[in-house]
Protein backbone atom coordinates (compact mmCIF):
# COMPACT_ATOMS: atom_id res chain seq x y z
CA UNK A 1 0.00 0.00 0.00
CA UNK A 2 2.50 2.38 0.92
CA UNK A 3 4.48 1.96 -2.87
CA UNK A 4 0.69 2.33 -4.24
CA UNK A 5 0.66 5.34 -2.57
CA UNK A 6 4.14 6.99 -3.63
CA UNK A 7 3.39 5.56 -7.41
CA UNK A 8 0.57 7.77 -7.08
CA UNK A 9 1.58 10.76 -5.56
CA UNK A 10 5.01 10.30 -8.46
CA UNK A 11 2.21 10.36 -10.94
CA UNK A 12 0.22 12.86 -10.24
CA UNK A 13 3.37 15.40 -9.87
CA UNK A 14 4.81 14.66 -13.16
CA UNK A 15 7.42 12.78 -11.36
CA UNK A 16 8.32 16.02 -9.60
CA UNK A 17 7.71 14.27 -6.08
CA UNK A 18 8.62 11.66 -4.45
CA UNK A 19 7.68 11.40 -0.89
CA UNK A 20 10.12 9.90 2.22
CA UNK A 21 7.92 6.83 3.10
CA UNK A 22 9.87 5.68 5.75
CA UNK A 23 8.62 8.55 7.38
CA UNK A 24 5.90 7.52 9.76
CA UNK A 25 3.32 10.15 9.35
CA UNK A 26 3.01 8.40 5.16
CA UNK A 27 3.15 5.17 7.01
CA UNK A 28 0.35 5.97 8.84
CA UNK A 29 -1.53 7.34 5.66
CA UNK A 30 -1.00 4.17 3.45
CA UNK A 31 -2.54 1.99 6.74
CA UNK A 32 -5.54 4.55 7.10
CA UNK A 33 -6.17 4.01 3.13
CA UNK A 34 -5.60 0.26 3.50
CA UNK A 35 -8.50 0.10 6.22
CA UNK A 36 -10.84 1.55 4.43
CA UNK A 37 -12.31 1.07 0.83
CA UNK A 38 -10.76 3.67 -1.14
CA UNK A 39 -7.15 3.01 -3.39
CA UNK A 40 -4.59 5.46 -2.73
CA UNK A 41 -4.63 7.36 -6.19
CA UNK A 42 -8.10 7.83 -5.58
CA UNK A 43 -7.26 9.83 -1.64
CA UNK A 44 -4.07 11.30 -3.50
CA UNK A 45 -6.35 12.62 -6.78
CA UNK A 46 -8.77 14.21 -4.42
CA UNK A 47 -6.28 16.05 -2.85
CA UNK A 48 -4.47 17.37 -5.85
CA UNK A 49 -8.00 18.28 -7.33
CA UNK A 50 -10.29 19.51 -4.70
CA UNK A 51 -8.74 20.52 -1.32
CA UNK A 52 -7.33 24.44 -1.64
CA UNK A 53 -3.96 24.89 0.22
CA UNK A 54 -3.47 28.54 0.79
CA UNK A 55 -5.97 29.29 -1.95
CA UNK A 56 -4.51 27.08 -4.70
CA UNK A 57 -5.71 23.18 -5.71
CA UNK A 58 -2.94 21.15 -7.27
CA UNK A 59 -0.42 18.44 -7.00
CA UNK A 60 1.95 21.23 -5.41
CA UNK A 61 -0.48 20.34 -2.76
CA UNK A 62 0.83 17.12 -2.79
CA UNK A 63 4.56 17.79 -1.19
CA UNK A 64 2.81 19.17 2.44
CA UNK A 65 3.57 16.16 4.04
CA UNK A 66 1.73 17.32 6.66
CA UNK A 67 -1.84 18.42 5.09
CA UNK A 68 -1.71 15.39 2.83
CA UNK A 69 -1.72 13.09 6.16
CA UNK A 70 -3.96 14.97 8.46
CA UNK A 71 -6.82 13.63 10.07
CA UNK A 72 -8.56 16.74 8.96
CA UNK A 73 -7.68 16.29 5.40
CA UNK A 74 -8.37 12.54 5.30
CA UNK A 75 -12.00 13.40 7.60
CA UNK A 76 -13.00 15.93 4.72
CA UNK A 77 -11.75 13.46 1.68
CA UNK A 78 -14.19 10.93 3.61
CA UNK A 79 -17.25 13.59 3.50
CA UNK A 80 -16.86 13.97 0.00
CA UNK A 81 -16.70 10.50 -0.66
CA UNK A 82 -20.04 9.98 0.75
CA UNK A 83 -22.03 12.17 -1.69
CA UNK A 84 -20.15 11.44 -4.88
CA UNK A 85 -22.10 8.51 -6.26
CA UNK A 86 -24.69 11.33 -6.32
CA UNK A 87 -22.72 14.18 -7.39
CA UNK A 88 -21.05 12.23 -10.08
CA UNK A 89 -24.68 11.55 -11.22
CA UNK A 90 -25.73 15.05 -11.55
CA UNK A 91 -22.64 15.89 -13.18
CA UNK A 92 -22.95 13.09 -15.90
CA UNK A 93 -26.64 14.67 -16.45
CA UNK A 94 -26.24 17.89 -16.55
CA UNK A 95 -22.67 17.66 -18.95
CA UNK A 96 -25.05 14.77 -20.99
CA UNK A 97 -28.14 17.36 -21.01
CA UNK A 98 -25.31 20.03 -22.24
CA UNK A 99 -24.13 18.06 -25.18
CA UNK A 100 -27.61 17.18 -26.02
CA UNK A 101 -28.56 21.11 -26.31
CA UNK A 102 -25.46 21.73 -28.63
CA UNK A 103 -26.23 18.86 -31.09
CA UNK A 104 -29.86 19.71 -31.30
CA UNK A 105 -28.68 23.13 -32.25
CA UNK A 106 -27.41 21.59 -35.20
CA UNK A 107 -23.76 22.76 -34.08
CA UNK A 108 -21.31 19.42 -35.39
CA UNK A 109 -20.25 17.15 -32.95
CA UNK A 110 -16.70 17.26 -33.35
CA UNK A 111 -17.10 20.78 -33.07
CA UNK A 112 -18.64 20.80 -29.97
CA UNK A 113 -16.15 18.14 -28.69
CA UNK A 114 -13.16 19.83 -29.72
CA UNK A 115 -13.93 23.44 -29.08
CA UNK A 116 -14.86 23.93 -25.45
CA UNK A 117 -18.28 25.05 -26.30
CA UNK A 118 -19.79 22.83 -23.64
CA UNK A 119 -18.78 21.97 -20.47
CA UNK A 120 -17.81 18.35 -20.41
CA UNK A 121 -15.20 16.26 -18.69
CA UNK A 122 -12.29 14.69 -20.47
CA UNK A 123 -14.69 11.09 -19.81
CA UNK A 124 -17.96 12.20 -21.02
CA UNK A 125 -16.04 13.81 -23.92
CA UNK A 126 -14.76 10.49 -24.84
CA UNK A 127 -17.64 8.48 -24.36
CA UNK A 128 -19.72 10.39 -26.67
CA UNK A 129 -16.90 10.44 -29.46
CA UNK A 130 -17.33 6.68 -29.09
CA UNK A 131 -20.84 6.81 -28.85
CA UNK A 132 -20.54 8.81 -32.55
CA UNK A 133 -17.67 6.91 -33.85
CA UNK A 134 -19.53 6.47 -36.78
CA UNK A 135 -20.40 9.98 -37.12
CA UNK A 136 -17.37 11.70 -36.34
CA UNK A 137 -13.39 11.04 -36.30
CA UNK A 138 -13.26 9.38 -32.46
CA UNK A 139 -9.46 8.29 -32.41
CA UNK A 140 -8.64 12.31 -32.38
CA UNK A 141 -11.13 12.96 -29.20
CA UNK A 142 -9.03 9.60 -27.49
CA UNK A 143 -6.08 11.63 -28.70
CA UNK A 144 -6.80 14.72 -27.15
CA UNK A 145 -8.23 13.92 -24.03
CA UNK A 146 -7.33 10.23 -22.93
CA UNK A 147 -4.14 11.51 -20.42
CA UNK A 148 -7.01 13.02 -18.79
CA UNK A 149 -9.68 10.93 -18.44
CA UNK A 150 -7.60 7.68 -17.77
CA UNK A 151 -6.83 9.00 -14.45
CA UNK A 152 -9.53 10.90 -13.44
CA UNK A 153 -11.80 7.64 -13.96
CA UNK A 154 -9.29 6.27 -11.57
CA UNK A 155 -9.20 9.04 -9.05
CA UNK A 156 -13.21 8.86 -9.39
CA UNK A 157 -14.43 5.47 -10.14
CA UNK A 158 -17.73 6.52 -9.53
CA UNK A 159 -18.25 7.60 -13.32
CA UNK A 160 -17.31 3.62 -14.03
CA UNK A 161 -21.23 3.34 -14.45
CA UNK A 162 -21.34 6.30 -16.99
CA UNK A 163 -18.64 5.59 -19.28
CA UNK A 164 -18.57 1.86 -20.15
CA UNK A 165 -17.47 2.59 -23.47
CA UNK A 166 -14.77 4.46 -22.15
CA UNK A 167 -13.96 1.49 -19.81
CA UNK A 168 -13.52 -1.41 -22.61
CA UNK A 169 -11.69 0.85 -24.72
CA UNK A 170 -9.28 1.16 -21.35
CA UNK A 171 -9.24 -2.46 -20.68
CA UNK A 172 -8.54 -3.55 -24.03
CA UNK A 173 -5.36 -0.57 -24.06
CA UNK A 174 -4.21 -2.13 -20.92
CA UNK A 175 -4.44 -5.69 -22.22
CA UNK A 176 -2.70 -4.78 -25.58
CA UNK A 177 -5.42 -6.20 -27.73
CA UNK A 178 -6.43 -2.55 -29.32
Amino acid sequence: MLDDLEEAIVELTGGQFRPNTRNERWRELAARIHNSSYTPFEYIYYVAHHEFVNGLVGSHNLIKKNFVCSDKTWDRFLEFKDDREYDVQLVVKIQLDQAAMYVGSHMPKMRMLTEGFAELNALIRIELALTWKDEIDSQKIVDLYYDLAEPQLRGNPEYAPYVPLFKKLKEELDSGTS
